[in-house]
C-alpha cells in the first residue's frame, strides 16, 4: 500500500529542483509593495484620476492579485498535506488560473499601449471617446476576456470529459500550450511594435512636412523682404496675418514633433524589458513540452519564471517614470515624506538659505 501511494505521489508530483512558489513569493513581495504604492497614490490624488491612470491603476491591481495568489500557493505547498496540495494545484490554482491572471495583466499592458498611441496620434478623437464610461467598459473587457478565453473552456471541458477539474482533455492541452499561452505572451509586444511603427511613420511625416514648410514656405529671401517692406508701407494686416499663421503652423509642427519621442522611447523600453523577461520563459517552456527533458530544462525554466515575475515589479516603476503627472505627484509626496520623517533637513535648509541670503 505504501509503495502504491509513493508511486502515485511520484507520478502526480514529480521531483522538482526547488519549490518555485516559495521563491516566487519571496521575489513577489516587493511587487506587491510597488504596485500598492502606485494604486494608493493614484486613488488619493483627485487630479490623478484620469483615463490613462485608471488603466494603469487597474493593471497594478491585477499584478497585486497575481502576487497574492502566488503567496497563497507558496503557503499551501509548504504546510499542507499531499492531498490538499494536489487539489489546490490541480483545481484552484492550476495552469489555467495562472495563465488567466497573466492574461489579465497582459491585456492591461496592451490597453495602456493602445490608449497612449491614440492619445498621441489622434488627440481630438481621443478626447471625444476617452470618457469614464468607455474606460470602465474597456476595463471590464480586459478583466473578463482572459477568464472567458482561458479558464472557462479548460474548466468546462475537464468536467464534461472527466467529471472533475483534472486532468485536461488532450485537445484542451494543445489549445492551451500552443495557442492561448503564446497569444498571452506575444500580444503586448506585438501591439506595442505595431503602434511604435505607426508612430515612427507619423513622426517622420510630421518632420518631413515641417522641413517642406521651412524650405518651400520661405518664399525666397527677397520675396520675404518685399512682403515685409510692402506690409510696413501699406500697413496691410492680411499679409501680416498670413505670415503669422505660417510661422504658427511651423511652431505647432515643431512642438508636436518634439512631444512625440517621449511615448516612442517609452514603448521601446517596454518592448525591450518585456521581451527580455517573458520570451525566455516561453521558449524554455516550449522546449520542455516538446522534448520532455526534465533534467535539462526544468531548472532554467524555473529561473526564467522568476525573471518573468520580476516584470511585475518593474511595471509600476515604468508607469511612474513615463507618466508625467504621476511622476510629479510621486516626487512631491516623496519630498513631503522625507521632511516629515526627518524635519532636521528642512531646518538645515532654512538655516543655509538664511546664511547665504545675509550680506
Amino acid at each position: 500500500m505504501n509503495n502504491t501511494t509513493t508511486a502515485t505521489t511520484n507520478l502526480t508530483l514529480p521531483a522538482r529542483p526547488f519549490n518555485r512558489y516559495q521563491i516566487a513569493a519571496i521575489i513577489i513581495s516587493p511587487v506587491t509593495i510597488t504596485n500598492l504604492i502606485l494604486v494608493i497614490l493614484v486613488l488619493s490624488k483627485p487630479k490623478l484620476r484620469t483615463v490613462t491612470n485608471m488603466i494603469i491603476c487597474s493593471s497594478c491591481i491585477s499584478a497585486i492579485l497575481f502576487a497574492g495568489m502566488l503567496m497563497i500557493a507558496a503557503v499551501v505547498t509548504t504546510v499542507s498535506s499531499i492531498h490538499v496540495r494536489l487539489f489546490f494545484l490541480q483545481c484552484i490554482y492550476n495552469h489555467a488560473v495562472e495563465l488567466s491572471l497573466g492574461g489579465i495583466f497582459s491585456f492591461h499592458i496592451t490597453a495602456i499601449s493602445l490608449e497612449r498611441f491614440i492619445s498621441v496620434i489622434y488627440p481630438f478623437r481621443y478626447r471625444r471617446f476617452a470618457t469614464v464610461s468607455n474606460t470602465a467598459l474597456t476595463l471590464i473587457v480586459v478583466w473578463t476576456l482572459p477568464v472567458i478565453l482561458i479558464y472557462l473552456p479548460s474548466f468546462i471541458a475537464s468536467w464534461i470529459v472527466n467529471n472533475k477539474c483534472f486532468p485536461w482533455p488532450k485537445h484542451i492541452i494543445n489549445i492551451f500550450f500552443y495557442i492561448l499561452f503564446p497569444t498571452i505572451i506575444f500580444l503586448p509586444p506585438l501591439v506595442i511594435a505595431i503602434t511604435y511603427i505607426i508612430m515612427i511613420y507619423k513622426f517622420s511625416s510630421i518632420t518631413s512636412k515641417s522641413w517642406l514648410l521651412r524650405t518651400s514656405g520661405r518664399f525666397s529671401a527677397t520675396t520675404k523682404i518685399s512682403v515685409v517692406a510692402n506690409s510696413a508701407a501699406t500697413n496691410s494686416p492680411l499679409v501680416l496675418t498670413l505670415s503669422d499663421h505660417h510661422d504658427h503652423s511651423q511652431s505647432k509642427l515643431r512642438q508636436r514633433a518634439r512631444r512625440n519621442p517621449k511615448p516612442l522611447l517609452q514603448m521601446l523600453i517596454l518592448v525591450g524589458i518585456y521581451s527580455a523577461t517573458l520570451f525566455p520563459f516561453y521558449f524554455l517552456f516550449l522546449l520542455l513540452i516538446e522534448t520532455n527533458d526534465e533534467m535539462r530544462y526544468r531548472v532554467p525554466l524555473y529561473v526564467s519564471y522568476l525573471v518573468t515575475i520580476f516584470y511585475l515589479f518593474v511595471h509600476p516603476i515604468l508607469s511612474i517614470v513615463f507618466t508625467s503627472a504621476i511622476k510629479r505627484e510621486f516626487l512631491c509626496t516623496w519630498k513631503k515624506l522625507k521632511i516629515s520623517i526627518c524635519p532636521c533637513n528642512s531646518q538645515f535648509r532654512q538655516i543655509g538659505e538664511a546664511i547665504t541670503s545675509t550680506p
